[in-house]
C-alpha cells in the first residue's frame, strides 16, 4: 500500500512539473539573471513554468525586445503634469496602469544653438496618458544591449545570496573592476513576481 501511495505522488510531481523551489533553485535563476548581461540564450524549461514570466519580463529590460514600459511608475498626477491632449500612441491602460512599448517611446534628442553656445538634450520622450504626462528620458532605460553584452565590467562571480521577508538577494562582484551587484527577488506563494538588479557595496557582505 505504502509503494503504491509512493509512486503516485511521484507520477503526480512529474505530471505537474513541480520544482524544488529553495535557496539552490532561486540561486540558480539568479545566475541566469546575471548572464543575461553576456547573453539572452537560456533554457526556459529549466525553471518552473509560473517563474518564466517574470524571468522573460526581465530579459525584456536589458534587451528591450517586447519591453513594456510601465508609464504609471513615472507620472505624477498632480495640476503641474494635467493635460487635455489625448494619449501618446502606443499607450494603453491595464489593471489601471498605463503602458507603452520601448520600441514606441522613439527617444528624440534636441540642439539648440544660440550664437555661439550649442547645447543638446538627453534624448527623451514626452508620453501623455489618462490626461497626465510625463517625461522619459532614454537614460532611465538599459543601454543598447550590444553595448551592455561588451561592457567587461557585466562579468560578475556569485558571492552570496539570502531570503528576505519579501523573497530572496543575491550578491555578486564583477571580476573586471570590483564592483557590486545584487539581484533581488519579489516572491508570492513561492512564485517569482519581479526580479530588480541594482548596484551593491560588496563590503556590507564581505564577513
Amino acid at each position: 500500500m505504502k509503494k503504491i501511495i509512493i509512486l503516485s505522488l511521484t507520477i503526480i510531481f512529474l505530471l505537474t512539473g513541480c520544482t524544488a523551489k529553495n535557496l539552490k533553485y532561486y540561486k540558480t535563476v539568479s545566475n541566469t539573471v546575471i548572464s543575461f548581461y553576456n547573453s539572452s540564450d537560456y533554457d526556459n524549461e529549466k525553471y518552473a513554468k509560473e517563474d518564466v514570466p517574470a524571468i522573460e519580463t526581465y530579459l525584456s529590460k536589458l534587451t528591450h525586445i517586447n519591453q513594456e514600459v510601465n508609464i504609471s511608475d513615472y507620472i505624477v498626477k498632480t495640476d503641474k503634469y494635467y493635460t487635455d491632449e489625448a494619449n501618446t500612441e502606443g499607450v494603453w491602460t491595464k489593471d489601471d496602469s498605463c503602458y507603452i512599448k520601448y520600441n514606441d517611446l522613439g527617444f528624440a534628442s534636441i540642439n539648440i544653438d544660440v550664437e555661439t553656445d550649442t547645447y543638446e538634450m538627453e534624448p527623451y520622450k514626452r508620453v501623455v496618458c489618462n490626461n497626465y504626462y510625463t517625461i522619459l528620458y532614454e537614460s532611465s532605460f538599459f543601454p543598447d544591449y550590444e553595448t551592455t553584452k561588451a561592457n567587461l565590467r557585466n562579468n560578475y562571480i556569485y558571492l552570496d545570496g539570502y531570503k528576505t521577508k519579501e523573497g530572496y538577494e543575491f550578491i555578486y562582484r564583477s571580476t573586471y573592476d570590483g564592483t557590486g551587484m545584487k539581484v533581488t527577488f519579489t516572491l508570492k506563494d513561492k512564485t517569482i513576481t519581479s526580479i530588480d538588479t541594482s548596484i551593491a557595496d560588496i563590503n556590507d557582505y564581505i564577513k
